[in-house]
């Protein structure tokens, strides 16, 4: 095996959202040597030295009927929607992403949320949150600077500080534990998504 195809092979993986599976059909190759050409590829780019790790994550499967309670605080109702709610039609708008959204639709999900009132608010203000966590992610394709990912981590802080909903603190604070390796993404753009997607 030539030095060349076992550096394609750890493009494929590492740049190319590829699974080993998926580069060693394609080349020809058993994932063992995939596999060792995607940690020589990413070695490469990532710190020799990783922060120790100080969180596992487990992967979850929901079981079970959903249980719903009252906020102590709000006095909001904590549970799914349903399709007599006023929010069910715009379920599918909010799953879009701001640049997917025609600005007359946009203009329509925010105002009829905003007539909602608290729960409206609610909801417009977990979307912006998302909406900042993906401008945050959205630099690992553009090479920017760790200015432009401070001034952009920063933002998602403040916004998710500056809420009342109580979700967006530990998300906030997530990001936070884990923010050494998401920042190693966004400076090298190198991610295991694609294989957790499919072991998931």
């Amino acid at each position: 095996m030539t030095g060349r195809l076992r550096a394609a092979a750890g493009r494929a993986v590492a740049d190319e959202g590829r699974t080993g599976a998926q580069a060693a059909r394609e080349w020809g190759l058993s994932w063992p040597v995939v596999h060792a050409a995607f940690l020589d590829h990413a070695v490469a780019v990532l710190p020799e030295e990783p922060e120790p790790v100080r969180v596992l994550g487990i992967d979850e499967v929901r079981r079970g009927k959903p249980r719903f309670a009252v906020n102590a605080e709000s006095g909001v109702l904590k549970r799914r929607v349903r399709k007599d709610d006023p929010e069910y039609g715009l379920r599918w708008r909010l799953l879009r992403n701001r640049e997917d959204l025609t600005t007359e639709k946009f203009t329509d999900m925010w105002n009829r949320l905003t007539d909602l009132g608290q729960a409206g608010d609610e909801i417009l203000s977990a979307w912006i949150a998302k909406e900042e966590l993906r401008t945050l992610l959205a630099l690992a394709r553009i090479g920017a600077s760790r200015h432009q990912i401070s001034h952009h981590l920063w933002t998602f802080y403040r916004w998710c500080a500056d809420t009342d909903i109580a979700e967006l603190h530990p998300l906030a604070r997530t990001i936070q534990d884990w923010w050494p390796q998401i920042e190693a993404f966004i400076l090298t753009g190198i991610t295991n998504a694609a294989s957790e997607g499919i072991n998931g």
